[in-house]
């Protein structure tokens, strides 16, 4: 149901985990909370989603600088 609403093809859902971990850390987020709602057994794991893009590194410069 969830593939079918979602219109994401193909529809996997690791990508559902992936975008959740993404979001939790453009927000802020901290690692190792992140680690242990994913049910990951070591926080190397987690780090895998520590890439940000490039919006939300300028995002934060603009905030930074506008301090």
């Amino acid at each position: 149901m969830v593939r079918d609403l979602s219109e994401v093809d193909p529809f996997r859902v690791h990508r559902c985990r992936h975008h959740f971990a993404i979001e939790w850390l453009a927000k802020r987020g901290h690692l190792k909370e992140l680690s242990y709602v994913l049910g990951h057994g070591s926080i190397s794991v987690t780090e895998r989603y520590g890439k940000l893009s490039d919006q939300h590194v300028r995002a934060e410069a603009t905030r930074i600088w506008a301090a």
